[in-house]
């Protein structure tokens, strides 16, 4: 039962500093529609150009009564039109937390073959509000809130940040707006992303929460090594003004 419970940590993108711009007035901020709007356009052209991509997936699940570190190595493909296959390149893993990191492999096929639009962090499925503007990193960034439509497992209530410069989604920080379980607490999630040959793909997650009986558990996701291709270069049709 506690890896079911433990496979419920759904994945999705630690903490870098965000610094609020000083003397940044309001008004010089465009509307949250005019920001949402974009940042819908530049997923779509992503998608659009997206032919296939390859990443590797380093899966650490960390809790009290795990000793060491339970760790999955796995390799993801996508090909567009085609389900994603995963494909398990090491394990160190036994009993609750082997079957955990099995059951999660097991969601997230699941998810990606039939819920990917009802998780997208559009309109449809969220309510946004502008925050401010802030320092990313080394981007600056539209702080964005999200409010969930639907109280769902797999819906965020929390932030995201737009990279002002394009419109893309560089980070996702929150807690789950529905409990998976009764058996543990709404999970905290992160998520961050990375430019990769011009597309914005994961590159951390982070989800933690308390088991019943179990304690606090963490999982994290570090990717490496994509492989990307594309249908054309992104960025190559006329954007809006």
């Amino acid at each position: 039962m506690i890896a079911s419970k433990l496979a419920t940590l759904i994945p999705f993108a630690a903490i870098v500093p965000f610094n609020l711009v000083e003397g940044q007035s309001a008004a010089a901020l465009p509307d949250v529609t005019t920001i949402v709007k974009k940042m819908q356009a530049a997923s779509e052209r992503q998608r659009s150009h997206l032919c296939s991509y390859s990443v590797t997936r380093l899966y650490t699940l960390q809790n009290k009564h795990i000793k060491p570190d339970a760790t999955m190595q796995v390799k993801l493909t996508y090909q567009r039109g085609e389900s994603k296959h995963f494909q398990v390149l090491s394990m160190r893993a036994h009993g609750v937390a082997r079957r955990s990191l099995e059951d999660l492999l097991k969601n997230e096929l699941k998810i990606a073959e039939g819920q990917q639009d009802n998780n997208a962090v559009n309109t449809s499925n969220y309510r946004f509000a502008l925050i401010g503007e802030e320092n990313c990193g080394s981007r600056r960034c539209y702080k964005l809130a999200l409010t969930p439509r639907h109280k769902t497992k797999y819906m965020v209530e929390g932030t995201a940040w737009v990279n002002r410069d394009d419109y893309a989604v560089v980070r996702i920080a929150g807690h789950l707006a529905k409990s998976p379980s009764f058996w543990i607490k709404a999970p905290k999630v992160e998520q961050r992303f990375e430019n990769v040959d011009g597309f914005w793909m994961p590159s951390y997650n982070h989800s933690s929460t308390r088991v019943l009986f179990f304690g606090e558990a963490d999982l994290t996701i570090d990717y490496s090594d994509y492989r990307v291709q594309l249908c054309s270069p992104p960025g190559t049709e006329r954007q809006e003004p």
